[in-house]
């Protein structure tokens, strides 16, 4: 491996994934690498993307440590989980992720490329039963060319890479136009800015995570039309590595703050933006900074572990040097984004959010993910909106105005379990439902929020000796209290609000009381000074 800072932080974390797959080979669910499912019993269907975890055992079979390397029980072990993967496939190709007959997009596009570069990895002659293994890719690939995700794009990066590796390991030429088209998909669907929509604006954790996979089809095909794309998406994804080195957050459409390594490693030797992010993200990893394995629940770490893998092995020994001079002020306006960098801070804000944004002043750091008005009922001002008003904004701050939003905070009960499964169980197959299902829950969990009569009037001031913030809260007649300047957040994103060392330093959240409302508003200033 070249790289070792990679192994290195994967490796500890082996064990944890070895855990999670059921090694009992008289079991049903051999194979199964979702102990939530096999184990505890408390998902009623396996979710298909825990079987990703096949190629980081499958990359560890074929180039790590000597415990690992050639280890039969590891190869018995890889073709198990590719077994229970073509077991739990849906008649029309698809995969489920959350629930029965889900017909899901991520979980098709993302197992089916985990599948194909295990078995491209190993050689079909390693692969037990490979002509009904590659059978199933194709199905799945079909079930792909029939669908697109414009909504979560770093989705459709994905399925792209699963269709083209199908296409190299069967030579269908129906694949190769599939992939073709969804070249052709994929850059249509990018900002002239150099983003994505992930659910209605730019996420830089799942930009990152398109990246990746474009990297890996760039390596594979040298496809001009994808260098072009990445070369864009790496623009304006470099200018979001914050100055202690994490990423995105508040200000995003996801609010992740995780970076997926491969891609920019790819593409290090030849894109001065991609050598710069790989630099950051080593120098992270090497002081156990930002977010690495240790910090990724289960879920994730089946997900993502073998990005660090192939990060190590493709990687350059020695990164070009690289010194990024980023101009003191940027304004993105389709994304809604603005940053400023001083001498001695950074402030990054999403005027679409109502001025939600993460700030470093000195040695402080401050993530105000929007404001919480605790009361009958509860209002939250950190959404993505579509009627702000930008007041004014240049290179000395901003004046934003929106609404507040009624908060909804949506768990699981016992009912909803039984309806969800009852009526997918019986009508689940039907492609019109499965649609419906999805977009419901999305719009439910995600995207839908109800506007309240409360408005929100922020105004930042930047200048040499730091920033000022001004909160006007209109329309208020009672309350319990305010929280100002807290991590926040309200949206269903199953990879964000991950922990990282770096959470220990922020600056924490302020309280406003009832006994501090006047004439119907709160007015709340605040001041970070160098």
């Amino acid at each position: 491996m070249k790289n070792t800072i990679y192994s290195n932080v994967i490796l500890p974390n082996i064990p944890r994934i070895l855990s999670q797959i059921n090694t009992n080979i008289g079991s049903s669910t051999f194979g199964c690498c979702e102990r939530y499912h096999w184990h505890n019993s408390v998902t009623a269907a396996p979710n298909a993307r825990f079987q990703e975890a096949v190629l980081t055992l499958a990359l560890f079979y074929k180039q790590g440590p000597v415990e690992y390397k050639d280890n039969p029980l590891l190869l018995s072990l890889v073709n198990a989980i590719i077994g229970f993967w073509i077991k739990i496939q849906e008649p029309d190709g698809s995969f489920n992720e959350w629930y029965v007959h889900e017909g899901s997009y991520v979980a098709t596009a993302f197992s089916s490329y985990a599948i194909s570069e295990t078995v491209l990895l190993l050689g079909k002659e390693q692969v037990t039963n490979v002509e009904h293994v590659l059978a199933a890719l194709v199905k799945a690939s079909s079930w792909l060319g029939q669908h697109s995700q414009k909504a979560v794009c770093n989705q459709q990066s994905g399925a792209l890479l699963a269709i083209h590796n199908t296409y190299m390991l069967t030579a269908e030429d129906a694949l190769k136009v599939i992939a073709q088209d969804y070249e052709q998909l994929i850059a249509s669907c990018q900002t002239t800015e150099g983003w994505f929509l992930e659910y209605g604006g730019p996420d830089i954790g799942y930009l990152s995570l398109t990246i990746d996979y474009l990297a890996k089809y760039y390596h594979k095909t040298k496809s001009d039309l994808i260098a072009r794309v990445i070369d864009k998406a790496l623009g304006f994804i470099a200018n979001f590595i914050h100055q202690d080195g994490t990423v995105g957050g508040a200000y995003t459409s996801r609010e992740t703050e995780f970076f997926i390594p491969h891609g920019v490693e790819l593409l290090a030797a030849s894109n001065e933006n991609a050598a710069f992010i790989a630099g950051v993200i080593r120098r992270n990893l090497a002081g156990g900074k930002s977010i690495t394995p240790s910090s990724l629940d289960d879920r994730y770490l089946m997900y993502n572990g073998y990005t660090f893998l192939q990060a190590g092995l493709d990687g350059l020994e020695d990164l070009p040097e690289v010194i990024m001079k980023r101009p003191r002020f940027m304004h993105y306006p389709l994304a809604g984004i603005a940053i400023w960098r001083w001498d001695q801070f950074e402030f990054i804000a999403n005027l679409n959010k109502v001025g939600t944004f993460v700030a470093f002043v000195g040695d402080k750091k401050i993530c105000d993910s929007g404001i919480l008005i605790e009361g009958q009922p509860n209002l939250f001002s950190g959404y993505l909106q579509k009627h702000v008003k930008i007041l004014h904004m240049n290179e000395q701050g901003f004046e934003v105005q929106g609404h507040f939003c009624l908060l909804r905070e949506n768990s699981m009960s016992p009912l909803k379990q039984i309806f969800l499964n009852g009526v997918q169980l019986i009508i689940g197959r039907l492609g019109a439902l499965q649609v419906f299902v999805k977009e419901y829950l999305r719009k439910k969990l995600i995207t839908g929020h109800k506007y309240s009569t409360v408005t929100l009037k922020r105004a930042v001031v930047l200048t040499d000796e730091g920033i000022e913030i001004d909160d006007r809260i209109e329309g208020l007649k009672t309350f319990e209290r305010i929280v100002v300047g807290a991590r926040l957040s309200y949206i269903y994103v199953p990879s964000s609000r991950l922990f990282q060392r770096e959470n220990l330093k922020e600056h924490g959240p302020e309280f406003i009381n009832m006994d501090q409302l006047h004439n119907d508003a709160v007015v709340v200033n605040r001041q970070f000074y160098k």
